[in-house]
């Protein structure tokens, strides 16, 4: 019985030193990693997020403990606004829906609770912001056939917080077998896996494989660590694909939707991402979303359920395409356009991607001075709270595209600083 008494002594003052420690710690940023230990259980709780309208984290425990493991999040001066979570998943944990403000700051607080014994407080994380809360990173960082992906993982990672990764092939398998190797990289190097899955879930005239629920299943079986996957990057330039191969608006949304559902039905706290795509014949005629779009796409369809949604309308693109005015003036007041359209028909809960077209082709260079003035614009954009991810288009050198890889130093600098 003084055994025990004393034990119990050491660890309620090792407990008191632990938080102590925590607590007088600087503000902390969403998306660092955090460890304490506890009663001899070791805790990690890594790609700490905000996901819509409520606080994400996978988290891991030394053992494979019973126990239960319980989340909070208060708002600072507010104590009304406490949220608890009190359950997790597959070592998923988030809190329960809150009105999570970008100018708000909380105080994090994970508890453990053994079998049979009361609970401690293990982990206090004060003054969180979350008012950073878009995701810069580069396109293709981590991608079959473009030199070494590992070391492209490694010179990115300093700036990049996405592993964009694509692996060869069509067999879900074999993908998923690719994949692990990058995921792990991706999270050793602290980085966020956004996985490319087109070729699971759609055949080569973009129509959604009838048993693509059965190939995401297996693909997810060979996934080692699949609860690390931050996002899916499902399609790109769904409404392109669609004129190309005569779908109506309806059956190709209906088929995103469809996917986006299989997805979250396995990964609900992983987040979804596509873009559409603009055309040159829109833009020579001014118009926005127009030419050969069908005008009342969105509006009477409305946008697919992506987490994340953007639009491909890129500097070069414009320059080359021969508009009235292409001067980069002209471009950000023509993006703007597009942008407005996007705001205007977000879903609930819906943000925007920014996608910046960073890359150059031999015929056409930008300066630094464009690099630097495109830099500021989306720089700015990316403060809107209605953003929740910047990709940079792109890191390698594809199909005459020369990416930022293959830049200068002094241009590569200016997007590693976003």
């Amino acid at each position: 019985m003084l055994k025990k008494n004393t034990n119990f002594r050491f660890l309620f003052f090792l407990f008191i030193i632990v938080v102590t420690i925590l607590l007088s710690n600087k503000p902390h940023c969403h998306g660092e990693e955090y460890s304490a230990t506890w009663d001899n259980v070791n805790f990690k709780i890594f790609n700490l997020n905000i996901l819509g309208n409520h606080v994400e984290a996978v988290f891991s425990v030394s053992f494979g403990s019973k126990g239960e493991v319980l989340f909070s999040l208060e708002q600072v001066n507010a104590p009304s606004e406490t949220k608890e979570s009190s359950y997790s998943n597959d070592n998923i944990i988030t809190t329960p829906n809150a009105n999570l403000g970008t100018e708000k700051t909380y105080n994090l607080k994970l508890q453990y609770k053994p079998e049979m014994s009361t609970t401690a407080v293990v982990f206090i994380l004060s003054d969180w912001f979350i008012n950073d809360q878009s995701v810069f990173g580069v396109a293709f960082n981590a991608m079959d056939g473009f030199g070494d992906w590992k070391e492209s993982l490694q010179e990115t990672s300093s700036f990049s917080k996405i592993a964009m990764i694509a692996s060869s092939g069509t067999d879900p398998a074999e993908i998923a077998i690719a994949d692990s190797e990058k995921i792990n990289q991706a999270v050793t190097l602290k980085m966020k896996p956004l996985v490319v899955l087109v070729n699971i879930f759609f055949d080569e005239n973009c129509s959604l494989y009838k048993d693509c629920e059965e190939r995401f299943q297996t693909y997810l079986k060979n996934i080692k660590n699949k609860n690390v996957i931050w996002g899916v990057y499902l399609i790109d330039e769904y409404d392109w694909i669609a004129i190309q191969h005569g779908y109506s608006p309806k059956k190709m949304r209906t088929m995103i939707n469809n996917a986006i559902t299989i997805i979250k039905n396995s990964l609900p706290t992983t987040i979804t991402l596509g873009v559409a795509a603009t055309v040159a014949d829109d833009l020579k005629k001014e118009t926005v979303l127009g030419f050969p779009i069908s005008t009342d796409w969105y509006s009477e369809y409305g946008f697919p359920n992506f987490d994340l949604i953007g639009f491909d309308l890129y500097w070069t693109q414009f320059s080359l395409y021969g508009c009235t005015d292409n001067s980069i003036n002209a471009f950000f007041k023509t993006w703007e356009k597009y942008a407005e359209n996007l705001r205007n028909f977000l879903l609930p809960g819906q943000k925007i991607v920014l996608i910046p077209g960073t890359y150059e082709t031999a015929d056409y260079p930008i300066s630094i001075e464009e690099h630097l003035q495109m830099f500021n614009f989306y720089k700015n954009e990316s403060k809107d709270p209605r953003v929740g991810a910047t990709i940079c288009f792109l890191w390698p050198s594809i199909d005459g595209m020369i990416g930022l890889h293959d830049l200068s130093n002094e241009k590569k600098e200016i997007w590693k600083n976003f």
